[in-house]
């Protein structure tokens, strides 16, 4: 499987290694790493209460573990660089009706949205499920 077009030179051991994983990462990983997504769940539902509507980057959504935590109204976009974890994170996002969740493999350090496209990061590096992205690499115009 070929990486995406903007891949940089780290990616392909990284989608080796997490391909290795996917078909057990949820057993390996999802108790050691739970609270960590509880806290960011928590974050997001604090940040949606009173909000119209809320979109969201998650970088490294990997097999979608924390997708069912987030807040029903807000647009969920996840992007990984193995279509192994995208596929369960697929599987995961589709026992989740009406949510809107869109899943993308896509190298986080050369995000490839269409133009006009905003991508909000917070000041701080974005780490999700233990997975970071310093903002100043991301290629994208991003808004604090």
């Amino acid at each position: 499987m070929s990486l995406p077009r903007e891949a940089g030179p780290h990616a392909g051991g990284v989608v080796q290694a997490y391909d290795r994983y996917a078909p057990v990462y949820d057993w390996l990983f999802g108790s050691v790493l739970e609270p960590g997504r509880r806290a960011l769940a928590e974050t997001v539902h604090k940040i949606a209460n009173g909000a119209p509507a809320l979109s969201l980057l998650e970088v490294g959504v990997g097999t979608g573990l924390t997708l069912p935590l987030y807040p029903e109204k807000v647009a969920v976009t996840g992007v990984d660089l193995s279509e192994s974890m995208l596929e369960k994170a697929r599987s995961r996002a589709g026992a989740l009706p009406g949510r809107r969740i869109a899943l993308h493999r896509m190298d986080a350090e050369r995000l490839e949205f269409p133009d006009g496209t905003t991508v909000r990061l917070p000041e701080r590096p974005t780490i999700v499920t233990g997975k970071s992205i310093p903002r100043r690499r991301a290629r994208r115009p991003a808004a604090p």
